[in-house]
């Protein structure tokens, strides 16, 4: 069951709704009988959705040629504002994706450039 939320949840990551609920209602089983399933694996159904977004987002904003503005890949994937993207984004690959002022979204800033940080 674990592996078919994963199907649906990786085809649908940049649908608003995805979340615990919807996919135990695709899957006709309880969120509870969900988390159940995922307690197997190493992650929380929207821990597992969070990643997916998380790793899709670092596709898009590291690809060579055009890249979207961080906000711009922020709202795309899902996220609830940039600030909070760069700081799951962050926390995820211990990196940042933007020079400073990009999560403003004052469309000037925000080109992604990968920079790790740290020494």
């Amino acid at each position: 069951m674990a592996q078919a939320a994963r199907d649906i949840a990786g085809s649908r990551l940049t649908d608003p709704d995805l979340s615990p609920a919807t996919l135990g209602r695709e899957l006709k089983v309880s969120v509870r009988t969900l988390h159940r399933a995922f307690a197997e694996t190493d992650d929380s159904v929207a821990a597992y959705i969070r990643r997916g977004r998380l790793e899709q987002s670092r596709v898009e904003l590291t690809a060579p040629g055009t890249r979207p503005r961080v906000s711009e890949a922020a709202a795309h994937w899902q996220f609830a504002d940039s600030s909070h993207f760069v700081r799951a984004f962050r926390k995820q690959y211990a990196e940042v994706t933007c020079g400073p002022g990009a999560a403003s979204g004052d469309g000037h800033a925000g080109r992604a450039a990968t920079v790790r940080s740290g020494p």
